[in-house]
């Protein structure tokens, strides 16, 4: 499972990068016509959350409790969907990448 871990790692550093790209265009969005930046914190906020689910998987599949994870407040949990999905999809990969192997 290493070698998809891997790759993981480097998605999630690629959308850090992404993320920040975004959350300064938000801002330059903001600047020019407070009321017109919909579109841009649309994005944001979809890329912020698309990041913190990966992120929960890839530290669950890395084996750290998810209480070690985050402490979310109260209506901001995680949705459990999304990161089941994403843990069958990145451990099914690996299964296959294992099974090629042989």
């Amino acid at each position: 499972m290493t070698t998809r871990l891997t790759a993981m790692k480097a998605e999630l550093k690629e959308q850090a990068i992404k993320l920040r790209t975004t959350k300064e265009e938000l801002k330059e969005c903001q600047r020019a016509n407070p009321y017109g930046a919909y579109k841009a914190q649309w994005l944001k906020a979809k890329e912020q959350s698309e990041y913190r689910h990966k992120h929960i998987v890839y530290c669950l599949l890395r084996g750290t409790p998810y209480e070690r994870i985050e402490t979310p407040k109260e209506g901001n949990e995680p949705s459990w969907a999304i990161i089941d999905r994403l843990k069958e999809e990145y451990s099914y990969a690996e299964e296959n990448v294992c099974a090629s192997a042989q």
